[in-house]
């Protein structure tokens, strides 16, 4: 997903000049082609996170277009009171994007792990949310990005869905797997693959299920969702990420607020805390219990 964006940012900002990408001082092998195509639009701060947020709102709102790029938690946590303050509150036209979602970077401990900046990016206003699961998600959510003028978040997977096609049943809302019926797995990210992986576990043991990724969080197609919320009154959510401020959260709240009974709820995310196990992402998801097999052991009995 990552090589993916870094394409596309490229062939923008060779038709855009007031394109500017700045880096928290990583990612120079995968950006080296955007660096020779475009020397002038690429800029970088350093290690310096807080200070590449307001040089961003500053360029923004002389009139560029910003793209801040950098490792999950360090431009969005470390940064909150500069996305705050400078960004959002100015409506600067600063695009926010992070790699290492969830456990992407594992190996490296719980400084690295992003398992809280979905909640605490949708707990502010005026900032579009995207979270893309394959190829396709991020080019699209790159599209809706450059025809916004509003500040937004990307945040970028290591890990990305294996599919041949989906299914758009809504404005950021694709059908991964099934056919619409049995239990509704919802899910965000990279980890769509471990919720298509449990949705094939069901159906062999001859459970229905579907599996819905949910790549714009915001705006969220609430007619959609409600729509699937009606159909199944059975849902399940998968997210690489904290339970209480994430997608599942999210979907709670608007169906709560468009008063849609479920019979059955499941929530397949990170509780308890941090993990301080180091491992790589496949270890970490069977650790927090946010793995296929996990989902499966649970939604069996549906």
């Amino acid at each position: 997903m990552r090589d993916t964006f870094i394409a596309e940012l490229d062939l923008a900002a060779q038709k855009d000049p007031n394109l500017i990408l700045i880096t928290g001082d990583l990612g120079f092998g995968v950006l080296d082609r955007f660096i020779k195509n475009n020397p002038k639009q690429f800029i970088n701060a350093g290690i310096a996170e807080q200070n590449m947020m307001g040089v961003a709102a500053g360029l923004a709102l002389s009139g560029k277009l910003v793209y801040v790029y950098s490792i999950g938690v360090f431009p969005t946590i470390r940064c909150l009171e500069q996305i705050r303050n400078d960004v959002i509150y100015h409506q600067a036209n600063v695009k926010i994007i992070t790699v290492g979602a969830g456990f992407s970077y594992g190996q490296l401990g719980m400084s690295h792990h992003a398992l809280e900046d979905i909640g605490v990016m949708h707990a502010l206003p005026g900032i579009n949310i995207y979270s893309p699961s394959t190829i396709d998600e991020v080019r699209d959510s790159m599209k809706s990005q450059l025809m916004e003028s509003c500040p937004s978040y990307l945040r970028l997977d290591k890990a990305k869905a294996e599919l041949q096609s989906s299914v758009p049943v809504g404005n950021g809302i694709n059908l991964m797997c099934g056919d619409g019926g049995g239990i509704s797995i919802l899910v965000t990210g990279g980890i769509t693959s471990e919720a298509m992986l449990a949705h094939q576990m069901l159906d062999s043991i001859g459970v229905k299920s579907s599996v819905y990724s949910i790549y714009k969080i915001r705006p969220l197609d609430v007619n959609v969702l409600c729509e699937i919320a009606k159909k199944s009154r059975k849902i399940a959510i998968v997210e690489e990420h904290f339970n209480d401020s994430g997608l599942s959260s999210i979907v709670a709240n608007t169906l709560f607020d468009s008063n849609i009974v479920i019979l059955k709820w499941a929530r397949f995310s990170i509780f308890g805390g941090y993990i301080s196990e180091v491992g790589d992402q496949a270890y970490l998801r069977r650790v927090g219990n946010i793995d296929a097999s996990a989902i499966f052991d649970k939604l069996r009995a549906w």
